[in-house]
């Protein structure tokens, strides 16, 4: 079963060139059998999508136009092919097959010839009938909401260093719950979203158990902070540096802040980048952070780029696989990159996938191989897809990584490089490079409570880069627990992570009930202890 990763995008659904009064509902059941590319395409949709398929009531295939970015996202995300590679090609051979749902059809035109577009979709099906995975279109694409008092629409500068450039339209979000008498918790954003963040601030607080207020954004240059500029096909990447970087960003939240609750203090609940995001700016504004909940995260684009390669190598020493994985790195049938790529994809995780996947390939066993290969798609889909749809992800990969000098066999973090390469070919040599690196400052001056939580099995984020973090911090506690990246798995951490975070909140660092909830279930939550800075170890 092909697998699409979970998120949540913001365009409008069609853009028909002399469209006619769109026909009435139907399903469409077929396979892609061609892409056309669009005269004078600007945007980063460049293509249109060719699908055969018949309708419930007829028995003859017609031929209907796809020209959505979200329909042709999904499906490259699931067969994992960038379809703007198959121009005028044949695409039989990938065998991608459609269920569509409650659509609706208009007559219109490509280049200049009379063709059926599909307007309109209520459900995806991309892989059927091979799986049964679908996609309600509204959650992908929740379109722009109207200015209320929960969606709001704030003036922010293109870049906060040159003001005068121009501005642009942050969008903002309260819970639909949200109560003028209680504390806000901010959920930063960071560039590595794909689609929309409408509706999440009440999914977060859902998610978590919040008792308090949320509040999220839409990062900026994405579909309801739009940028108009960005949005070229041929991005201007200097000027994609200047407007996404996460200085600005620090400043969309300060702004945000601001409009929202005046001299009032706010919260802060991050994971991973967004918990980068969160902690820059509590640096930058110690003053307006009353308490942060943070997990699985680095201050520094060295320890971002370094602290995962030192967990592989550990990794592989701790399990006795040195020697095996020399073999499989030897193998001629692998290709080396793909074989990082999978094995970083996976620690995310699973190690023991990851220890059968070395085991296997070093005997020149490439069943597992194969198999991830076609369930994550290939190094160079990964870099290209993020490069040509994302601008946000390239300028925060370039502001998180860096070069390690590691010997190549080890460098797990090779991806993440390749997928700011745009900007490491202009800057990578020149003296604003290191100015440009994300590093947080000034530790020492935050007066904020603040939670850390961590996973001994996390390779994106090891406990050692908390440590550093929990060392610099006057008010931190680090929790850890055997668990992955942000806790995510297994779900017992997962669910302990949503209660610690609403006890902390509601509690504050210090109060017994913080250790009360994390010994009661102990056995069951996969909690270790908290980080003993005398000791130098996890302890109570």
């Amino acid at each position: 079963m092909r697998k699409y990763f979970a998120g949540a995008f913001c365009l409008g659904l069609i853009v028909l060139s002399g469209a006619c009064h769109p026909q009435r509902s139907k399903d469409l059941q077929g396979k892609l059998v061609g892409v056309v590319a669009k005269e004078n395409a600007r945007g980063r949709n460049d293509v249109y999508l060719q699908l055969e398929a018949t309708l419930p009531d007829e028995d003859q295939k017609k031929i209907y136009f796809i020209d959505d970015f979200f329909l042709t996202y999904i499906i490259e995300q699931t067969y994992k092919v960038l379809l703007s590679d198959y121009v005028n090609q044949d695409v039989s051979s990938l065998e991608i097959s459609l269920k569509l749902e409650n659509v609706s059809l208009a007559a219109g035109t490509v280049n200049g010839r009379p063709v059926t577009f599909i307007t309109r979709v209520e459900r995806i099906w991309p892989d059927f009938p091979r799986s049964e995975e679908s996609y309600l279109y509204q959650e992908l694409n929740p379109g722009r909401p109207r200015e209320d008092f929960y969606h709001r629409y704030l003036e922010v500068p293109l870049s906060y260093r040159r003001p005068a450039q121009g501005s642009f339209k942050l969008y903002y979000e309260l819970c639909s719950d949200f109560d003028e008498n209680k504390p806000t918790i901010l959920i930063p954003i960071d560039g590595q979203r794909t689609f929309s963040q409408v509706g999440w601030a009440d999914k977060y607080k859902k998610m978590f158990g919040l008792e308090f207020n949320t509040v999220i954004y839409e990062y900026r240059g994405m579909y309801c902070s739009r940028i108009p500029e960005l949005d070229s096909r041929n991005i201007d990447w200097p000027r994609a540096y200047e407007l996404l970087n996460s200085d600005n960003v620090v400043e969309d939240i300060e702004r945000i802040r601001r409009d929202l609750l005046g001299d009032k203090k706010i919260n802060i609940l991050g994971g991973s980048g967004t918990a980068m995001i969160g902690l820059k700016y509590i640096a930058r504004y110690p003053e307006n952070v009353d308490r942060a909940f943070l997990m699985s995260f680095f201050k520094d684009a060295r320890g971002s780029s370094e602290a995962g390669v030192a967990y592989f190598q550990r990794f592989l020493k701790k399990n006795n696989l040195e020697k095996v994985y020399d073999q499989a790195w030897q193998q001629p049938d692998v290709e080396r990159a793909q074989l990082l790529f999978l094995i970083q994809r996976l620690l995310y995780y699973d190690e023991n996938e990851v220890k059968e996947l070395i085991r296997e390939t070093s005997q020149g066993d490439f069943i597992r191989y194969k198999k991830y290969t076609r369930l994550l798609g290939t190094v160079d889909f990964f870099v290209r897809s993020i490069q040509k749809y994302k601008p946000w992800t390239v300028v925060f990969m370039y502001e998180t990584n860096m070069p390690t000098g590691v010997e190549e066999k080890y460098d797990v973090n090779y991806p993440f490089l390749e997928i700011a390469r745009p900007l490491l070919n202009i800057y990578a040599e020149t003296p604003t490079y290191q100015e440009h690196l994300f590093d947080i400052k000034n530790l020492e001056k935050v007066t904020s409570e603040i939670l850390l939580v961590g996973g001994t099995l996390d390779q994106v984020a090891p406990v050692s880069e908390l440590v550093r973090i929990h060392r610099a911090l006057p008010h931190s506690r680090l929790a850890l627990f055997e668990a992955y990246h942000c806790l995510a798995a297994p779900q017992e951490a997962r669910i302990c992570r949503n209660d610690l975070a609403n006890l902390f909140f509601l509690y504050g660092l210090d109060s017994s009930k913080l250790s009360e909830y994390l010994e009661s279930s102990r056995a069951e939550n996969k909690f270790i202890g908290f980080y003993d800075n005398s000791a130098g170890n996890s302890g109570n």
